[in-house]
């Protein structure tokens, strides 16, 4: 978890999860029904704190089809109390 993580752990990611939100967001932007990218935005909007984006990311995913073992293993980890 981040809390454990070094200060240099948290330095890297802090620099690059939003690059990997920017990388999977132009993923969708070229194929708005691949359900995958959908959801991997999902998950980098979780990790970089944009929940709104996480929330309408996830939900796109859904309703592209996304594999739904893959799409609920994501949700509960977004949505369920930690």
């Amino acid at each position: 978890t981040y809390g454990n993580m070094t200060p240099t752990e948290q330095t890297f990611v802090a620099r690059v999860y939003p690059e990997w939100s920017k990388v999977v967001r132009r993923a969708t932007e070229l194929d708005p029904l691949y359900a995958k990218a959908w959801l991997r935005l999902a998950e980098s909007a979780t990790f970089n704190g944009n929940t709104a984006d996480a929330v309408a990311a996830w939900e796109t995913a859904e309703k592209t089809g996304c594999n739904p073992y893959d799409l609920y293993d994501w949700g509960l980890q977004m949505f369920q109390d930690k």
